[in-house]
């Protein structure tokens, strides 16, 4: 688990260099143009991550041209989840995300045997854990019958 998670802005920074600033209503023209990973979250989780600290970053991403630009030095992968564990996402959410993604993307929560099938057309894996307990509960021990159920439905579709 991180140390530490920002919560906030996953955007661009555009910076453009003018010689001068133009006058009040005069147009200025850039001599350079630069397009970084910005916003307040996506900062602060850098520069604390060159420090060393674990950290993690919860943020949204707009579906624009910059969105991969924003995300280019903070995601390996993008996780798909429901609004809490356990809970099942659409999955128009996860084929859509599909169409947008270029990184792997990985189920987070929601998963079963019932429905990784349907889920792993779209996803590049899963993260699982209550689906897999004794009873479905999380802080139960792992079901191993459980375990083969789901396996077995991941092997119809990889």
């Amino acid at each position: 688990m991180s140390q530490v998670v920002t919560l906030g802005d996953i955007n661009v920074d555009i910076i453009a260099s003018i010689p001068r600033y133009p006058a009040p209503g005069g147009d200025g023209l850039a001599e350079r143009v630069e397009v970084h990973s910005g916003g307040s979250a996506a900062n602060t989780a850098t520069v604390l991550a060159r420090f060393g600290v674990d950290v993690g970053i919860i943020g949204r991403v707009g579906r624009d041209a910059f969105a991969e630009q924003a995300l280019a030095r903070l995601a390996d992968a993008l996780v798909v989840s429901g609004r809490m564990t356990g809970d099942t996402p659409e999955l128009e959410k996860v084929r859509r995300a599909r169409e947008l993604a270029t990184r792997p993307i990985l189920m987070g929560s929601g998963t079963t045997a019932e429905n990784i099938a349907d889920f792993l057309q779209y996803a590049d894996g899963a993260i699982v854990g209550s689906s897999l307990k004794v009873n479905g509960v999380a802080e139960n021990p792992v079901d191993v019958e459980r375990v083969k159920r789901y396996m077995e439905a991941v092997r119809t579709v990889r």
